[in-house]
């Protein structure tokens, strides 16, 4: 009788596989949590890899732009990678969430794409003038990661100081006290990463060293001074500094006294010297403005 009664029982249903991810799947997965749809990647035929490659630009959302180093990595055709490339870099202007987030994933691209990095970098830092204010400490911040990695360290810092040193009329798009705050967490950022890296520090000494070639800012001045807190190159920013202020006075002085010397030349002398001084002066004003970290280099070694 029980036999019957079992027999006669419906049989339970079977639990409905899960259906195979698609690149639209994956997107839709990636703008909640990109780490998942990463790990579903290798689960998509190539085609719909090269497709996913291939809908990749610079209006795509951050969260799909993390997909990128992942998707390169697993040799997706030549073309959708070339296509994913310069529709990214002829793109006239990018969203600052773009920016950010091509920044931080321009260290994890795989070994075969390493040679566009410098196209990127050269991108991000021309861009840099649109950025968000908000965005810029952590922007500073991933290319500093870039640079430790290392990856083109020396281009790096040049572009930041550029940027933040006001060459070429660029400038933070913030009131002021918003810009000065903003120049603060990056000089923060640059402290943090010299102290972990020696080799970055050197590096930093180099590009400041170049950068006073041209005109001496007072974020050069305030970087190299947080350089200085690490002792091993203490010696070597602060004498950047001093030859500097030195060699432009010493120029002003022997520029007002020569005789055939054209106008135009001792103008250059005298802005020369003016830029250096201004500087140095900045930075000491505004040690007490949220840059204390260079204080004690201001007393030691000036």
């Amino acid at each position: 009788m029980s036999a019957t009664v079992a027999a006669s029982q419906p049989s339970q249903p079977s639990s409905p596989q899960p259906l195979p991810p698609t690149a639209d799947s994956v997107l839709r997965l990636a703008s909640r949590d990109p780490s998942a749809a990463a790990a579903l990647l290798q689960e998509l035929p190539p085609d719909a890899l090269a497709d996913l490659l291939s809908s990749l630009s610079a209006a795509s959302p951050p969260n799909h732009l993390e997909l990128l180093p992942q998707l390169l990595s697993l040799s997706p055709s030549p073309a959708a990678a070339s296509s994913v490339f310069s529709s990214l870099l002829n793109e006239p202007s990018w969203p600052s969430a773009t920016l950010l987030a091509v920044a931080s994933l321009l260290r994890d691209l795989p070994p075969a794409y390493r040679s566009q990095v410098p196209a990127f970098l050269s991108k991000i830092l021309s861009l840099l003038p649109n950025a968000d204010a908000q965005d810029l400490p952590a922007l500073a911040y991933q290319l500093l990661l870039l640079a430790s990695k290392p990856l083109h360290p020396r281009a790096v810092l040049a572009g930041l100081l550029r940027f933040f040193g006001g060459r070429g009329g660029a400038r933070v798009r913030a009131p002021p006290s918003i810009a000065r705050q903003v120049e603060g967490t990056v000089l923060m950022h640059v402290s943090f990463a010299v102290k972990q890296d020696p080799a970055l520090a050197k590096e930093v000494v180099a590009a400041v060293k170049t950068d006073a070639a041209g005109a001496l800012s007072g974020f050069a001045v305030a970087v190299l001074l947080s350089v200085a807190r690490v002792q091993r190159f203490n010696e070597g920013a602060v004498g950047v500094l001093r030859d500097a202020a030195t060699v432009s006075r010493r120029d002003y002085r022997w520029s007002r006294r020569c005789k055939w010397l054209p106008d135009c030349l001792k103008e250059e002398c005298a802005q020369s010297a003016q830029c250096v001084e201004k500087a140095l002066l900045k930075t000491v004003d505004e040690s007490i403005g949220g840059r204390e970290n260079v204080l004690p280099s201001i007393v030691e070694g000036l």
